[in-house]
């Protein structure tokens, strides 16, 4: 009977420090999990997602249409400029669908896919050759 307590222990413990993060995983000890018979392998398992989530929230809120603004210079991975920000199309969630972006030869159509991040400048995935070669834009600004 009381190794059946020890698993439900250690159970509600991993399921404490899972749901509050490992920071809490010495209050559920003290709760009454014993440190010993705390799984070693499943503590790995549940902190790994948590590691992975961060930078995908990142990568998520960096595509929010509130990151972007008018005017924003716009540079290829290469670190050549492509040209300024003079749209910003983003769905009903508020996610960036594309920027229009204003070159020396014209506005050209750039998809979401293709935006690296956003800030002080916006950073393309692509070169600033491989940006020009995107689709020019219907009601281009010029």
């Amino acid at each position: 009977m009381s190794r059946l307590k020890v698993m439900k222990t250690t159970a509600a413990a991993a399921l404490i420090a899972a749901v509050l993060g490992a920071g809490s995983v010495a209050m559920a000890q003290d709760a009454g999990a014993p440190a010993a018979e705390a799984p070693a392998a499943e503590a790995p398992a549940a902190e790994a997602p948590a590691e992975a989530a961060p930078a995908e929230a990142a990568a998520a809120a960096s595509l929010e249409a509130s990151a972007f603004a008018l005017n924003t210079p716009v540079v290829g991975s290469d670190g050549k400029d492509v040209g300024t920000v003079s749209r910003i199309s983003s769905s009903a969630e508020g996610a960036v669908t594309e920027l229009q972006v204003t070159t020396a030869s014209g506005a050209v159509v750039v998809p979401a896919s293709a935006i690296a991040a956003a800030g002080e400048k916006v950073q393309l995935s692509v070169t600033a050759d491989e940006a020009a070669k995107f689709p020019a834009a219907g009601g281009a600004a010029e």
